[in-house]
């Protein structure tokens, strides 16, 4: 009965997708909108993107991070937060509310 019931449900719609408050990657094609329109991200920005969706509500630091990206090879600039920050400008262009949060001296993290 309970396969009966999931069956009579329908396709799933959100398989290949991951998604958190009103953000939606695509896994299949890596296209990103934010409440139905797209947002075009680079593939540094795309990465931390879903670091941060994965880890949703929670912190992910800054450590975390750079260790996803580069791994033992950190970058000698800081060209995370120039990431971050073309992350965050491509997000909130065209939204009065942001949704990339920077907690100092924690990490950054995705708000609802």
């Amino acid at each position: 009965m309970r396969l009966h019931a999931l069956n009579n449900r329908g396709p799933r719609r959100d398989v290949g997708q991951l998604s958190y408050a009103d953000i939606v990657i695509d896994i299949s094609t890596d296209k990103v909108s934010r409440a139905g329109l797209p947002v075009k991200l680079s593939r540094t920005q795309l990465k931390i993107l879903k670091l941060l969706i994965k880890n949703a509500p929670g912190i992910v630091s800054r450590k975390e991070i750079v260790q996803a990206l580069w791994g033992d090879e950190s970058p000698d600039s800081d060209s995370l937060r120039s990431h971050v920050y073309g992350l965050r400008t491509a997000l909130d262009k065209g939204f009065s509310e942001p949704c990339l949060e920077t907690l100092h001296g924690k990490g950054y993290r995705i708000k609802a």
